[in-house]
């Protein structure tokens, strides 16, 4: 019985350490973002949100937006 009492005794250890290294081997794959999408330039994607929101309202009839150089100046120190 002592080889069982041991048994009992260290099995929650191995336990414990066969689920650490399981999550260290699944946690080794990097994933890595393509270089053209993980960091757009800031300028040409509100540039780009004005076209769009200004193509929505051409289609509803209204008069488009234009970018007050002050104001995007104040947002950009704000934020």
């Amino acid at each position: 019985m002592p080889i069982v009492r041991a048994i009992r005794r260290i099995a929650p250890a191995i336990a414990i350490a066969a689920l650490c290294a399981g999550c260290v081997a699944a946690s080794s794959e990097i994933y890595q973002v393509p270089a053209d999408i993980a960091s757009p330039a800031p300028r040409n994607a509100a540039a780009e949100i004005v076209r769009l929101i200004n193509r929505e309202r051409a289609a509803r009839g209204l008069a488009p937006l234009t970018v007050d150089a002050n104001l995007a100046r104040a947002a950009q120190a704000h934020a």
